[in-house]
Order: structure tokens, then C-alpha cells, then sequence
């Protein structure tokens, strides 16, 4: 590096130090950030009683019919209180929209928009 930097001309040398210093300086920035990914990705939904996903496209093909267009796990601030939420297309060309509780798989709101 101090080769590069001492045979570059003159004018140049404050503009490459700066960048090798915002590179160095976000090394340990992206390593905290992956360090925070893996902690975060480390954890089981299943310790929180949350049903897979699988099951729950299982239950709406069972329960609701027709083809389903979206699922989603949502969590609001309470890590016990998951709810997957979901859009149904409807054999009559309704979109049926499905709010379940994540745990029992009770239908907590049922919406159909025409």
C-alpha cells in the first residue's frame, strides 16, 4: 500500500488516502452488520410457537380454495404476537385477504374485495 501511495503523483496522494482510509474504516462496519445478521437469523420461530409455512399454505388450500398469491409472516412489537397474512385469488375472481394467528392458525380477519 505505501508503495502505490508514494509513487502516485503529488496530487493525487490525499485522495487515495482518504479512500483507503473509508475502506479500512468499513471493514469492521460490514463485519458487525453480518456478525448481527447471523444473530438474528440464529433464533427458531418454532420457540415461539409459530406454525411453518408450509402448513399454513397446507390450511389456506384446504380451508379457502383457489390460488395463493402471497403469505407473510408478520410480527408487531410484542415477539409472541405472529400473524401470517395472506392473499387468496378467489375461483369467482375475488382476492380474498386472510390475517391468521401464526400459533393456532385461527383466522383472525377475512376480507374479500371483488
Amino acid at each position: 500500500m505505501y508503495f502505490a501511495i508514494q509513487n502516485l503523483r503529488p496530487a493525487l496522494r490525499p485522495a487515495s488516502l482518504a479512500v483507503s482510509a473509508f475502506l479500512i474504516a468499513s471493514v469492521p462496519a460490514q463485519a458487525d452488520k453480518k456478525h448481527d445478521d447471523e444473530f438474528l437469523t440464529s433464533y427458531k420461530l418454532s420457540d415461539y410457537g409459530v406454525v411453518p409455512m408450509v402448513d399454513v399454505i397446507e390450511h389456506l388450500n384446504q380451508d379457502v380454495g383457489g390460488v395463493i398469491m402471497k403469505v407473510k409472516l408478520d410480527r408487531k412489537k410484542n415477539p409472541w404476537d405472529w400473524k401470517y397474512k395472506s392473499k387468496v385469488l378467489l375461483p369467482n375472481g375475488g382476492v380474498a385477504k386472510i390475517e391468521l394467528d401464526a400459533q393456532s392458525l385461527e383466522i383472525l380477519k377475512f376480507k374479500i374485495k371483488s
